[in-house]
């Protein structure tokens, strides 16, 4: 919304002109991508194109992102994706290794390269050799359809205090909301009541 928008330019976070946190991604070979600054102008069209978008929970035409820093075979993604399905479109977009305690990694010295796999469960995903940052910004600087939230997780401990600076679970959920996309986290605190099902 414009109240919105106006709220957040105050911030100088995501309207700033010559910001060194806006990038986006130049294609080079197929699935490979390199980091290229995005221009004010363009960033201006893409924030205005976000938010002029009209979503809701539990509508089957939400697109929902589905990340996290554990890898793209880890059992918390695997149920993350499962519980978001029946709220819409659920695309997943993960790390090909584990990437906790990350913190919030921007890949700019190098190309990505994005490639194709599958959930235990058969689900398809992307899988990138980039970081969790990396695998919610591809997505939403166009490399799949418009999303309309990210989650993040699910965290096998959990991410509290002074944790959410360095944990790739929590950051890739701002990731989301620095690019004007609601985004969220989640974690287990599984270490207060550790048993020999968790992940």
């Amino acid at each position: 919304s414009e109240k919105m928008r106006s709220g957040l330019e105050g911030t100088g976070v995501l309207y700033k002109r010559g910001s060194y946190n806006h990038h986006r991604y130049m294609p080079l070979q197929g699935d490979c991508f390199a980091p290229l600054r995005l221009r004010s102008t363009q960033r201006e069209g893409a924030r205005n194109d976000i938010y002029n978008r009209k979503s809701k929970i539990g509508n089957q035409s939400m697109h929902i992102l589905v990340t996290n820093d554990d890898g793209v075979q880890a059992s918390g993604l695997l149920a993350l994706s499962q519980a978001m399905r029946p709220l819409g479109k659920v695309t997943v977009f993960a790390p090909d290794r584990n990437w906790s305690a990350s913190g919030h990694v921007k890949t700019l010295d190098r190309p990505l390269r994005v490639s194709e796999t599958k959930l235990v469960d058969g689900y398809p995903a992307f899988t990138s050799d980039g970081a969790p940052s990396d695998c919610v910004a591809l997505p939403l600087l166009g490399y799949v359809e418009k999303v309309d939230l990210v989650v993040s997780g699910i965290n096998p401990f959990s991410n509290i205090g002074h944790d959410v600076t360095y944990s790739g679970t929590v950051t890739a959920a701002m990731e989301a909301v620095i690019a004007g996309v609601p985004g969220i986290a989640f974690s287990l605190a599984s270490q207060d009541n550790p048993s020999p099902d968790t992940p």
